[in-house]
């Protein structure tokens, strides 16, 4: 019996070390235990594990507790995608519209984009708005980026509420209203941005 007991204990045991989780490596990250975090995640994302497939991507990207490895990340990064995860998400279609990891396929940019953006990511959101606005690898379309600044904008992005003040202040794709543009500016400056250009161009401080 006891040769049983001993081998049942060195599996409890085992099972033990092997149970780490997701914010374990976050925690891990936390406190700039960067050997540790990638060796948690790299081994839950080896698994399957969607957020630590993202988390790991990140890592590679970034460069933290590893060298840049942009093959390596995009390829995790698409792996996380591909199970839903907005940050992900958003992540890939960045690094196919500026070919990092990968070459340039706006069109897929523009699918991994609009994924993220579906869920709510308020970052794809604002990327989407400024494509749309500039052309940069979509049919330029002013009401499109119309509608998701004011999706990003209505999440607190300040960078959103900015860029919105300014459609709004200029006119530009939309009809001027001067009431809104002060409404996101304002929004936009209580969440840390600077407006004092938007305030001196359009002559705003009249009705602030």
């Amino acid at each position: 019996m006891k040769p049983i007991l001993f081998i049942l204990m060195i599996s409890i045991f085992s099972l033990q070390a092997n149970a780490l989780s997701f914010e374990d490596g976050e925690k891990a990250y936390s406190a700039r235990d960067y050997k540790n975090a990638l060796s948690i995640w790299t081994s839950l994302a080896e698994a399957e594990d969607e957020e630590a497939q993202n988390a790991l991507g990140l890592m590679y990207k970034d460069g933290k507790g590893v060298a840049v490895d942009m093959k390596v990340a995009f390829s995790w990064l698409l792996k996380s995608a591909e199970q839903d995860v907005a940050q992900a998400q958003y992540h890939v279609g960045l690094m196919y519209l500026n070919a990092q990891g990968t070459r340039r396929d706006t069109r897929k940019a523009t699918f991994w984009l609009k994924m993220s953006a579906e869920e709510g990511y308020d970052k794809a959101q604002l990327k989407l708005a400024e494509m749309y606005s500039s052309g940069d690898g979509v049919l330029k379309s002013l009401k499109k980026a119309l509608y998701w600044y004011e999706r990003s904008a209505e999440q607190d992005f300040a960078q959103a509420q900015y860029s919105l003040a300014d459609m709004y202040c200029s006119g530009k794709g939309i009809s001027k209203n001067i009431k809104q543009c002060v409404h996101w500016v304002k929004e936009a400056e209580k969440n840390g941005m600077d407006s004092s250009s938007l305030r001196q161009q359009f002559k705003l401080e009249q009705y602030l």
